[in-house]
């Protein structure tokens, strides 16, 4: 007998769920953040957001840990002040 399975689709404009100990890519943090990444990297440069960090030691490929990009995200909505 087949088994019927639920459908797991997410609309585009749903965040993706993450567990605290993964990785978000820039298109991640774009997503969670409803920023461009022009102006992510230019917070970054104010101090006003968290660096990302190399996934590998001399590597190109930069991230962020999860519990980082939602701890500011908290912060942000706990002070009611915009990022910019």
């Amino acid at each position: 007998m087949p088994t019927k399975h639920k459908s797991t689709a997410v609309a585009k404009s749903t965040p993706p769920a993450f567990v605290d100990s993964q990785i978000l890519r820039m298109k991640d943090v774009v997503t969670l953040t409803n920023l461009c990444d022009s102006t992510i990297y230019d917070l970054i440069a104010k101090g006003k957001f968290p660096p990302s960090f190399k996934i590998i030691p001399g590597g190109r490929a930069a991230g962020w840990a999860s519990a980082t990009i939602s701890k500011w995200l908290t912060e942000r909505v706990a002070s009611g002040t915009e990022a910019t």
